[in-house]
């Protein structure tokens, strides 16, 4: 028994998942065994957000690049946008070594009335081609402290060959959402850190389909979660956001050197 970790399998995928009750500190891993050649794009019926792949290569050192989300509780948004439930996330490649390209995030929950209470408690997009391994560091304070991936979301159809998500709080391993915690209204971002190393040699890659998960929903006729597609574009964050970028890519090394958790795919 190795304390901290247990082992879960899903659909003949098996990864390691640090549970609940475990410390925090320290870092995510999730690493796929047997690369694969999967499908490279996805088609998204009747969404009602205009997505667009975002290529990611070493000239994209230190550039920023900001998606909006819309809230939807129908099959790819096909019903229409759900008033007022809005997000906000943020990504800047901070640097290249070898395939391991390293990231850090922004999360920020941007929804007005009639939206009384959400909370989004997953973010996460698609990785084309197919990462080797996701890493993601969990330092003290941390909101999203769990990795998933190849899991289904509620309300999205297609393919979840090449998805990563991050999760906040408790529940399953899975993108659909926790049983707690998250970034709610009026909440700061939540920043930090993750990596994916890609097959030997890659140089550049893309992440496709956007997507957060809210949670704990009020003020929308009893409907208490829903997901959000995300529009690259919009605007430039704040400075602080753009501080909290900075100073939690430095805090890779000391989390790097906690506790790591890793999920094989076999």
């Amino acid at each position: 028994m190795i304390l901290g970790k247990q082992i879960l399998t899903n659909k003949g995928r098996s990864f390691w998942h640090r549970p609940s009750w475990a410390p925090t500190g320290g870092t995510t891993v999730m690493t796929n065994r047997f690369m694969k050649s999967l499908v490279a794009g996805f088609a998204l019926i009747g969404a009602s957000t205009a997505q667009a792949a975002v290529t990611i290569d070493a000239s994209d050192i230190g550039n920023a690049f900001t998606l909006n989300y819309n809230g939807f509780n129908t099959p790819d948004g096909s019903g229409g946008a759900l008033p007022g439930l809005t997000a906000q996330t943020t990504f800047m490649l901070t640097g290249i070594t070898g395939s391991t390209f390293d990231f850090s995030y922004s999360v920020l929950n941007t929804s007005t009335a009639p939206v009384a209470t959400s909370r989004v408690s997953v973010f996460g997009f698609d990785v084309l081609p197919l990462f080797s391994v996701a890493t993601l560091s969990i330092p003290p304070g941390s909101v999203f402290t769990h990795i998933s991936g190849f899991s289904n979301v509620p309300n999205l159809t297609g393919s979840n060959s090449n998805r990563v998500c991050f999760r906040a709080g408790g529940g399953g391993s899975q993108c659909a959402g926790g049983g707690g915690g998250g970034v709610a209204i009026g909440d700061p971002a939540a920043t930090g850190n993750f990596s994916l190393a890609m097959a030997s040699g890659t140089t550049t890659f893309d992440l496709d389909r956007f997507f957060v998960r809210y949670q704990s929903i009020s003020g929308l006729g009893g409907i208490g979660s829903a997901t959000g597609l995300g529009t690259p574009g919009g605007a430039v964050p704040e400075p602080a956001t753009w501080a909290m970028l900075l100073f939690g890519f430095g805090l890779v090394g000391s989390a790097m050197r906690g506790r790591r958790r890793t999920a094989v795919i076999a």
